[in-house]
């Protein structure tokens, strides 16, 4: 099985989690960029005026692949801006894909429905990793850097996570 995982990763959070799966699942990867740098002023503009980025150019043979893996974190309650304008630009080549997010958490439902309704199918399987538990026992704050203690205890759940993803096809 041919697996891809496209990402989005602001703070390197989710970049940390590419990087796991590929070890995992020794999928391909690749990074979704924007033409211009987003920060957080940009993220709080996007939501308050409903902007996306631009992209950088790139080129997808999604054809090759089996299953598509779309990683990025949450804002405010909603997909990435930037994975956003990548999904609305290839809702149509997109085969089964999941998605996962290092996050707060809490926003699975949510996510979901925005998913269904900008590629026009469910996703295969979704899952946050929360860090709501390192924010609230103070080891992390909010746009932090997930350091690798804490990573460390994520990759049970991502374990898990790809026990379920991935029992079929073993």
């Amino acid at each position: 099985m041919k697996i891809l995982t496209i990402y989005y990763s602001l703070t390197g959070n989710n970049k940390k989690l590419v990087h796991y799966l590929q070890e995992k699942t020794n999928c391909e990867t690749f990074e979704i960029k924007t033409k211009k740098k987003v920060g957080f002023g940009s993220i709080f503009c996007g939501l308050v005026f409903k902007t996306k980025p631009k992209l950088a150019p790139y080129s997808i043979d999604f054809k090759q692949y089996d299953k598509v893996i779309f990683i990025s974190p949450i804002w405010f309650g909603k997909l990435s801006y930037p994975l956003k304008s990548f999904l609305i630009k290839e809702k149509l080549n997109i085969p089964d894909y999941s998605f996962l997010s290092i996050c707060l958490g809490g926003q699975k439902d949510k996510i979901e429905s925005e998913l269904k309704s900008i590629v026009n199918k469910k996703p295969f399987y979704i899952e946050e990793f929360g860090l709501k538990k390192f924010i609230e026992n103070g080891s992390l704050k909010m746009g932090d850097k997930l350091d690798e203690e804490s990573f460390e205890k994520l990759k049970k759940e991502i374990d898990n996570t790809l026990k379920i993803m991935f029992s079929d096809n073993d």
